[in-house]
């Protein structure tokens, strides 16, 4: 019979599976002792029925059970696709099952533990095996949530997992792709463009790139950057290979389109009046530029081909082009003013916006720069004017105040615009107190009672 121990930790579920008693209630015991929720089953085909019920986070597994053993529990439980990842930790009661151990793990057994053993190293174990997990669970996460086709296969090219991205580009869940021919997925011709060799050749594969292009599942022929590398066991054997594969479909038709309108590309090239060059990526050597990047900075073609963009750029600067913002999904990245410097040493301020392409087999960068000289130095000028008028304002009331007797600025209705210090002293008021205040309401001592008759003299005969 099977059964179940709660202890508050249900994020921390275990399951035991062992035809001995006695090592069945003592592991249940320890582990309840260290607050984890345990599951029991007394064989393999028991254990794999409330494996599948209950979905725990650890599986303990005795190695020799009757019904099913150790090893083709394992097995069975590699074999399920929701239950692949969950950590199994493997228990040898005999020195006889050593052998059965070493093929427990080569199934996918994660760890193991040899009776008798004692509780501090039991718990230990399952403390880290459970840790493990939840790293891995939050790695998965991530390949989940990645906008990238992952997926792994096995040596003989068959899916053995695949995230959500590549189960929606095809159109299709996990479960139905999982144990499909890497080939058919792709619709790869095994033959062609080496897959069959370098995948045949697993020993001495390292990593394998290609672009292909394979249909989605609106039926569109989309281009796709593949990744396949190894997937080593923890004795360096490979047992399978990992895949990544990128759309670069908007990427790949920007190259073909270039390539297909070269004549139209040179023309406009040439004939827009901003600058445009292309640049390496890997050197940063200049490898075509229009002539309006030869007018405005004064190089000729011949010395920008011979130049790299670090010698345009000031050098109290960071490197003008490698600009590392935020990129449009297209690729498309700006850049914010940058000084460069001309062939007889004159600065210019310069906006950027660049492109990756493909010139001559090279990955490289298409640069359109906007001359923003003009712009940048009214700017200045602006600021300038901005801080001279803020000294001036400053200036001036700092002039206003340190006269000794009451100013008030007011308007002909005898309210209050400005006062000075002096003025603010003599009314005993906050300036807010002041500002805004009719004259006769400060008061009818002198000076106020004075100033009153002024204004009313004022208003009425409109002379001073």
């Amino acid at each position: 019979m099977h059964g179940v121990v709660t202890s508050g930790q249900d994020d921390n579920s275990v399951l035991i599976v062992n035809d001995v008693p006695e090592q069945l209630v003592l592991m249940e015991s320890l582990l309840r002792k260290a607050e984890y929720t345990v599951f029991t089953a007394e064989d393999g085909i028991q254990a794999l029925e409330l494996a599948r019920e209950t979905h725990p986070d650890l599986i303990i597994s005795d190695v020799s059970m009757p019904r099913m053993n150790g090893l083709e529990f394992c097995q069975q439980v590699r074999a399920d696709t929701e239950l692949r990842s969950v950590p199994i930790l493997l228990i040898s009661a005999h020195q006889k099952d050593t052998e059965s151990v070493v093929a427990g793990l080569r199934a996918g057994a994660d760890d193991y533990l040899e009776v008798p053993f004692d509780s501090t190293r039991l718990v230990a174990k399952v403390s880290r095996l459970l840790e493990r997990a939840q790293l891995e669970a939050g790695y998965r996460d991530l390949v989940e949530q990645a906008t990238d086709l992952i997926f792994t296969q096995d040596l003989q090219s068959r899916i053995t997992s695949i995230n959500s991205a590549g189960a929606r580009f095809f159109g299709r869940n996990a479960h139905q792709i999982i144990g499909e021919s890497f080939f058919s997925l792709f619709g790869i011709i095994p033959e062609s463009n080496g897959f069959a060799g370098a995948l045949g050749n697993a020993p001495e594969l390292k990593e394998f790139r290609h672009q292909l292009v394979a249909r989605s599942s609106s039926g569109e022929d989309r281009w796709l950057d593949l990744i396949i590398t190894p997937i080593k066991h923890k004795s360096s054997e490979i047992v399978g290979f990992r895949g990544v594969a990128r759309d670069i479909t908007e990427r790949r038709n920007f190259e073909e389109a270039l390539k297909d309108s070269e004549s139209r590309y040179k023309l406009l090239f040439e004939s827009t009046p901003q600058p445009i060059w292309v640049y390496n990526e890997d050197t940063l050597a200049f490898l075509a530029v229009n002539e309006a990047a030869t007018r405005i900075y004064g190089y000729s073609r011949d010395e920008f081909l011979s130049m790299t963009i670090d010698q345009i750029r000031a050098k109290e600067d960071i490197p003008a082009l490698l600009i590392k913002g935020a990129a449009a999904a297209d690729g498309l990245e700006l850049s914010s003013p940058w000084r460069h410097k001309t062939r007889d040493n004159k600065t210019i301020y310069v906006e950027m916006s660049s492109h990756p392409v493909v010139f001559d087999g090279k990955h490289s960068k298409l640069v359109i720069v906007n001359d923003v000289t003009e712009r940048k130095l009214l700017d200045e000028k602006q600021q300038r004017l901005h801080t001279s008028l803020q000294q001036s304002a400053m200036e001036w009331r700092q002039t206003f105040n340190a006269i000794d007797f009451p100013v008030l600025i007011v308007d002909l209705n005898g309210i209050v615009k400005r006062s000075n210090e002096a003025a603010e002293r003599i009314a005993g008021s906050d300036p807010e107190q002041i500002i805004d205040q009719s004259i006769g309401e400060l008061g009818n001592q002198e000076p106020w009672k004075k100033a009153a008759e002024l204004i009313a003299t004022i208003r009425s005969t409109h002379s001073p």
